[in-house]
């Protein structure tokens, strides 16, 4: 998850299609992709959202 998160971070792009949701990243669950369009979509910084995923 963390290689993910650093290549939507380095693709801000990306990251818009995903709180649109026009895409979805491959090899990820449902949940998974669901989980990364909230953690963008959000107010939450995403090493706390990270840190809630991984507890889960």
């Amino acid at each position: 998850m963390q290689e993910i998160i650093q290549t939507l971070m380095e693709n801000p792009d990306l990251i818009e299609k995903i709180k649109a949701g026009t895409v979805q990243m491959i090899g990820l669950t449902v949940e998974e992709n669901e989980l990364l369009k909230e953690v963008f979509q959000s107010n939450l910084t995403i090493d706390a959202s990270i840190r809630k995923a991984w507890r889960n």
